[in-house]
């Protein structure tokens, strides 16, 4: 199992605290870590990791807003991404975000959609929630 950390102030800022609680909780006893600092060959996000943003978090979003995929993508990149340090707000992209980084915008994305729109976006490898219409 692997979990993504960053370190800062002397401490590590799991990416998914949940799911290591969980993992932990589930597999007590000694475990092995294995540490590896980021790389240039695991900067940018996998192509996994793109389809989730696009075909999950972009998607119900779209699809609750009415707003097309490019709008959400840019509104959310507003929102989360915009570096306002300088006389005219300068606009991050994600492509070039690190996995810890990306990670992060998207925990602010799935809590923004819980407390502003009211929906509920699947963590990558849950399964996506069942509707029952009647």
């Amino acid at each position: 199992m692997k979990f993504i950390a960053y370190f800062q102030n002397g401490k590590f800022q799991f990416t998914n605290p949940d799911k290591l609680n969980s993992f932990l909780g589930r597999n007590p006893g000694i475990l092995y870590i294995n540490i590896e600092k980021e790389s240039k060959n695991n900067n940018n996000r996998t192509d996994k990791e793109n389809r989730y943003y696009w075909g999950v978090v972009i998607d119900m979003i779209s699809q609750y807003t009415g707003h097309t995929d490019d709008e959400v993508h840019e509104g959310l990149k507003y929102l989360f991404l915009c570096d306002r340090s300088q006389k005219l707000p300068k606009i991050l992209s994600t492509k070039h975000l690190s996995i810890y980084e990306f990670e992060n915008y998207l925990s602010k994305v799935r809590q923004f959609a819980s407390a502003d729109l009211g929906i509920y976006i699947p963590m990558p490898n849950e399964p996506p929630p069942q509707f029952l219409l009647i």
